[in-house]
């Protein structure tokens, strides 16, 4: 790119997208924009990422994604982006991230992402990063749980988020006892098989939780620790049943999802503390029935029971009949025993109609 390729752009160009070329530099015209808030250079072979060039933009530049395949070095220039507050590293071949990584960005980054690296572990300097939000961890086939240190999060007093995609671990990272911001964890494309109550202190802010695509068999005990959650979703697992433990003490939470998941088992007394609970997602599971569980929620408004083979009979659903809540309940789903027939159509014109549950 000719030094002047942007001339008339000073004043007016702010994003800077270049994504997979086969440039070898940082573009010399970019030090001349005095407005560029966002650079993607990422899949470029980048050999010179001009100190001058940074420290031209370094009062505007936000948000940077940089690496290519078989990239092995860490670009010092970075250190001078200190108004940078969202980096993407993507493809880097290196087994550890210098100390100095994050050297200039420690009040600033707030959104740091690794994606498709070699890396072995996260650096301690890490907990350098005293504005980090969001830290999101994905495709790193090297990345292990040894190579996640408590330590590295031991500084971090803003960590709200972190999001773990096709990592290898077969359980969730011990950080949150020295991480006690965080609000959301989103967990996909990772084996967990378990997800230990003792990985939560009793003191903690987790609001969301998301886990897709993991090798839960079972209700992860570490939830009904988590007394401020607001929202939890569980996708593609293999749980088969939600005991009258599993949701105990969660009086905040307002969305359930358990989702594509072979549950064939849900108590009567699952959602006994759940008073605030609003929308209750379970499509595609092994279920035959509404679950008694959501009478007394006065706050309920939907169930979402789609791809279920919920059986129609006033025996099974005519409990419903009386179902004590705050305003109208939506049911969705069909009855597999009725033909053409809604799970909302029976709710609405046949359960009012059933004997009470003692004549049956």
């Amino acid at each position: 790119m000719a030094d002047d390729a942007l001339f008339g752009a000073e004043n007016t160009l702010e994003f800077l997208f270049m994504r997979d070329n086969k440039m070898k530099k940082i573009p010399t015209a970019l030090g001349m924009m005095r407005k560029v808030s966002s650079l993607s250079i990422d899949g470029n072979p980048v050999q010179d990422f001009q100190v001058s060039v940074f420290q031209n933009v370094s009062s505007t530049l936000q948000y940077l994604e940089f690496g290519y395949p078989g990239m092995s070095f860490w670009p010092d220039s970075i250190r001078y982006l200190t108004s940078l507050t969202s980096l993407s590293v993507i493809y880097l071949t290196m087994d550890y991230l210098p100390l100095s990584a994050f050297l200039g960005l420690e009040t600033s980054l707030g959104l740091l992402e690794i994606e498709r690296c070699s890396i072995r572990s996260l650096p301690l300097s890490l907990s350098s990063l005293d504005a980090l939000d969001v830290l999101s961890l994905t495709s790193n086939p090297n990345l292990k749980l040894s190579g996640i240190p408590r330590e590295a999060f031991s500084g971090i007093k803003s960590l709200g988020e972190i999001s773990i995609t096709n990592q290898s671990f077969d359980t969730v990272p011990d950080i949150f006892h020295d991480s006690l911001t965080i609000r959301d964890i989103d967990i996909s494309g990772t084996p967990i098989t378990h997800f230990d109550a003792s990985l939560i202190p009793d003191e903690n802010n987790l609001q969301t939780v998301s886990l897709s695509d993991t090798l839960l068999s079972e209700f992860p005990p570490a939830i009904s620790k988590m007394k401020n959650l607001q929202s939890l979703i569980i996708r593609n697992s293999s749980i088969t049943s939600v005991s009258g433990s599993d949701l105990e003490g969660l009086t905040k939470l307002t969305y359930l999802g358990i989702m594509n998941a072979p549950l064939t088992s849900f108590s009567d007394d699952a959602l006994k503390d759940t008073h605030n609970l609003q929308w209750l997602f379970l499509p595609n599971t092994n279920l035959t029935t509404v679950p008694r569980a959501i009478n007394g929620l006065s706050y309920l408004r939907l169930v979402e029971l789609e791809g279920n083979k919920i059986i129609c009979t006033c025996a099974s659903l005519g409990w419903l009949k009386h179902w004590e809540g705050n305003g109208y309940l939506i049911l969705n789903g069909d009855c597999s025993n009725l033909q053409n027939v809604s799970l909302s159509f029976y709710y609405r014109e046949q359960v009012p109609n059933c004997p009470d549950e003692s004549n049956i």
